[in-house]
């Protein structure tokens, strides 16, 4: 009788896919007040979600004609080897090119096809794990790997501080000293282990870098399919796989190096270990191991940390519901009690590590938690509310608005595509989830901690809240939503498998593997809109050029550059005399020195007017004119006074 109530499990998934419904179509009008593509499209990806899980509900049936759609083992054996030779086409392609190149993406998108294909198509005899996640692996090294051996330096803004700076001074001073007045004096982990790997393959830290933590970062994407083994089978698992080692925000981390990416493979091992807590009778050596990663991600990474306790806090609100708020016939009902996880525990053990690091953890004049609170209080007072995901800046000069470049909706709409269908088919997994005979409390969990990461990362910047960093949330965000989203393809397969349906699929692993990819936060070393958004790599010239200039430029002047160049400067070199250009009403430099360098004409930098960051293109003579003496000159870098 209890199935047929609102808390029944049978009725549950309908009543939360129908309130999705309702909150797609309260959400969709937000178009017409902002201009922002998450805006415009997340309500109908949320509505079509919800209308796909309730049409295949109610007009689909449990079926196993998907398998006539499946691909011989004879075609199987075909895709392989073409995999294999598309993988070699990646390398050679990448090196010919010097980078990720569009040429590149292009042979890229063609081998995750051939992936996608192979794990979704491929019959029940032909499935070899094994040689799937061969495949996997190979991918995913190539395509971080050539973006590492093909750029100089390193990539992205942080890494030059976390690596040089901190790491350097740990390495050269043989301790902790060096970075005793940063956030990360009380987070060391990630420096520690790269002074160390210097030191045991004798080399230089980039290099150690990139043979340690560059290997180790795509290999723990592997902790996914071993989690969703306990749960699906191996198609089902491999395709979680896919589908989360190729998503451009993981892809970042395994290029922008950083404690972040460390911290998002301490998190894959706790969300691992929790796992195998949930289906294992000898669980103390289990909780040891997960209290022992839970110690490395707060000795890690502060973001990291506080993703972590929102996991944890999930599974102990989750487990406290069970046992305390929902009456005892309800919760027989909507939880499977003969498997638990003792979240209350791991969370209370976390959370005090975190309060007491925190504590400690300098950030200015006072600790990091303190520090936090006060700048989340501020920023609140400050820009909290609805909509107020834009600057109210307005530019008042023609000068200054015929230089901003904007972002095309139909560039906006490639660059998160693949974000979208994975959130499409995480969503119809989320449904499928909560419509089984009896929920179990893991599988809560993972849909509580990925409703609160995804407030966090989309929800909060629209009421102009950036405390958290929000987009340092996704790749730990993208883990649940992996394995919620197998869930939904499997079940489309198996309840729906029509011409439609099968269709769907196909376009899902011949879009998602490229369009994923392509994100520009995936492809940080070389966008490919690079001139709508920016490239956080630099050329052998213009490496060079900000050691040399650092060093010539007449102390206590300040000069400018764009952004990001001059972070350049002030990380890799230390110097804290350079600044971002700040413009004049007639669209030059305000600076009596500056660096110009071609991609402030062809890429996408930005430049400050009026206290405002803004996306601009800049003529040569803007930044260097006539007015101004060249003093330096490498390559195409230009230093002029």
């Amino acid at each position: 009788m209890i199935n047929n109530s609102p808390f029944g499990t049978r009725q549950l998934d309908t009543f939360v896919a129908t309130a999705v419904l309702v909150l797609a179509i309260v959400l969709f009008p937000l178009r017409f007040f902002a201009s922002q593509i998450l805006i415009e499209t997340v309500p109908i990806v949320l509505g079509g979600a919800s209308v796909v899980f309730l049409a295949v509900k109610y007009y689909g049936h449990e079926d196993a004609s998907f398998a006539n759609w499946q691909l011989s083992e004879e075609t199987i054996h075909v895709l392989r080897a073409a995999t294999i030779v598309g993988l070699g086409g990646m390398v050679s392609v990448g090196l010919l090119t010097d980078g990720r190149t569009v040429p590149f993406f292009m042979v890229a998108s063609v081998v995750g096809t051939l992936i996608f294909v192979q794990i979704l198509f491929s019959e029940e005899s032909a499935l070899q794990p094994s040689v799937i996640i061969g495949e996997l692996l190979a991918f995913a090294l190539i395509l971080r790997g050539i973006a590492l051996l093909t750029t100089p330096g390193l990539i992205g803004v942080d890494t030059w501080t976390h690596v040089f700076e901190f790491a350097g001074a740990i390495r050269e001073a043989g301790e902790l000293s060096g970075m005793s007045e940063s956030k990360y004096f009380a987070a060391p982990l990630y420096h520690l282990f790269l002074a160390v790997a210097g030191e045991l393959f004798h080399s230089s830290l980039r290099t150690a870098l990139y043979v340690s933590l560059g290997f180790a970062i795509p290999f723990s994407t592997l902790l996914i399919y071993f989690t969703s083994r306990y749960f699906l089978s191996v198609r089902w698992s491999l395709l979680a796989l896919a589908m989360y080692s190729v998503s451009d925000h993981v892809v970042r981390w395994g290029l922008e190096i950083i404690p972040t990416s460390m911290g998002v493979a301490f998190f894959l091992a706790i969300f691992y270990g929790a796992a195998k807590i949930y289906v294992s009778e000898n669980r103390r050596p289990l909780y040891a191991l997960v209290l022992f990663f839970c110690l490395a991600i707060v000795l890690t990474h502060q973001i990291s940390s506080f993703v972590a306790l929102v996991f944890l806090g999930a599974g102990m609100v989750t487990q406290l519901g069970y046992r305390y708020a929902l009456p005892e016939r309800i919760a027989h009902h909507l939880y499977d009690s003969r498997k638990q996880v003792n979240f209350v525990g791991l969370f209370a053990f976390t959370m005090v590590v975190t309060f007491v690091d925190w504590m400690y953890t300098p950030l200015s004049s006072e600790s990091f938690l303190t520090g936090m609170i006060d700048l989340f209080r501020r920023q609140f007072e400050a820009y909290a509310g609805f909509l107020n995901i834009v600057s109210n800046t307005s530019v008042t000069s023609s000068t200054i608005e015929s230089l901003i470049t904007t972002i095309p909706v139909t560039v906006g709409l490639i660059d998160t595509l693949g974000f979208l269908l994975l959130l499409l088919v995480t969503l119809i997994g989320s449904f499928t989830l909560l419509r089984q005979n009896r929920l179990k409390m893991l599988h809560m969990t993972w849909l509580i901690s990925a409703g609160i990461m995804l407030f966090v990362a989309l929800g909060m910047p629209i009421f102009g809240i950036y405390t958290f960093v929000p987009n340092r949330w996704f790749a730990f965000l993208f883990v649940p939503m992996a394995l919620a989203a197998a869930f939904g393809l499997r079940y489309l397969t198996a309840h729906h498998p029509s011409k439609a349906i099968v269709v769907g699929i196909l376009i899902f692993a011949v879009v998602f593997p490229g369009a994923t990819m392509i994100g520009h936060k995936g492809t940080p070393d070389d966008p490919v809109f690079n001139d709508i958004y920016p490239e956080f790599s630099y050329t052998e010239s213009e490496l060079q050029a900000a050691e040399t200039i650092s060093s010539i430029h007449p102390s206590g002047e300040t000069l400018q550059t764009d952004h990001p160049y001059w972070t350049v400067y002030e990380r890799r070199q230390q110097d804290d005399r350079m600044k971002q250009f700040e413009l004049t009403d007639r669209g030059t430099i305000a600076a009596d020195a500056a660096v110009y360098r071609p991609y402030q004409t062809e890429g996408a930098p930005k430049a400050t007017y009026n206290g405002e960051l803004l996306r601009v293109q800049l003529p040569h003579d803007s930044v260097c004119g006539p007015a101004r003496d060249t003093v330096y000159t490498i390559g195409s870098v230009e230093y002029c006074r």
